[in-house]
C-alpha cells in the first residue's frame, strides 16, 4: 500500500461525512446555525458520537456546511455565459440565502474561514457579469454580499413562500432597478 493510499479516507467514512454535511445543511434551514443539536442528529441520522467524530464543534460543520454550498456556486461559474444564466444563478443565490442561514449569520470565526473561499467561488461570476457589461462595472463582490444580507434581513422574518416569492422581486427590482425607464415628463 502506498502512503497516498494510507491518508485516504475509506468511502464509508466519506459517505458518511456527505451524509452529516447534507442533512445538517437542511437542519439549519429549518433552524438555524443555532439548531439544538437533536434537530442535527435527527436530520443527519447519526448518533451524538458519529456527528462530533466528524465535527468536533459546531462551527466546524457549519464551516463544512457553507463550504460545500460554496464549492457548489463555484462549480457553477462556468456554466453562466449568458445575462439569463447570470440572472438565474442570483435568483438562486438569493433564494437560498432567504430560505437558509447565509454565510453572513455564521459565526465570526466560520466567515472568516471561509472568506476567501467565498471570494474565489463568488468573485469569477461577478467580474465575468461585469466584462460582459451584465451589471455595471464597478458592481464587486462586496455589493453582492450586501445584496444578501438586505434581501436575508427583509425576508426570513417571513414564511417560506412568501421568502421565496419576495428573493424573485427582489431579483427583479436589482434587474430592473427603481426609477422608470424613461424620463418623466
Amino acid at each position: 500500500m502506498s502512503q497516498s493510499d494510507a491518508r485516504k479516507p475509506r468511502s464509508d467514512v466519506v459517505r458518511r461525512r456527505r451524509e452529516i454535511v447534507d442533512g445538517s445543511a437542511q437542519a439549519f434551514k429549518v433552524a438555524g446555525y443555532n439548531a439544538p443539536v437533536e434537530v442535527v442528529l435527527e436530520y443527519t441520522g447519526v448518533g451524538r458520537g458519529t456527528l462530533y467524530r466528524h465535527f468536533p464543534t459546531r462551527n466546524d460543520l457549519i464551516f463544512a456546511v457553507l463550504d460545500d454550498q460554496l464549492q457548489s456556486f463555484s462549480a457553477q461559474t462556468h456554466a453562466i455565459e449568458t445575462p439569463e444564466a447570470f440572472l438565474d444563478f442570483i435568483t438562486g443565490m438569493i433564494t437560498e440565502s432567504v430560505i437558509s442561514p447565509s454565510f453572513f449569520e455564521a459565526q465570526a470565526e466560520v466567515r472568516e474561514k471561509l472568506d476567501i473561499r467565498y471570494v474565489e467561488a463568488i468573485g469569477p461570476i461577478i467580474e465575468k457579469a461585469c466584462r460582459r457589461n451584465w451589471i455595471p462595472s464597478d458592481f464587486t463582490i462586496d455589493d453582492f454580499a450586501l445584496v444578501l444580507v438586505m434581501a436575508g434581513a427583509a425576508l426570513r422574518p417571513l414564511d417560506l413562500a412568501a421568502r421565496i416569492s419576495g428573493a424573485d422581486r427582489v431579483v427583479r427590482v436589482l434587474s430592473q432597478g427603481v426609477l422608470p425607464r424613461e424620463p418623466i415628463a
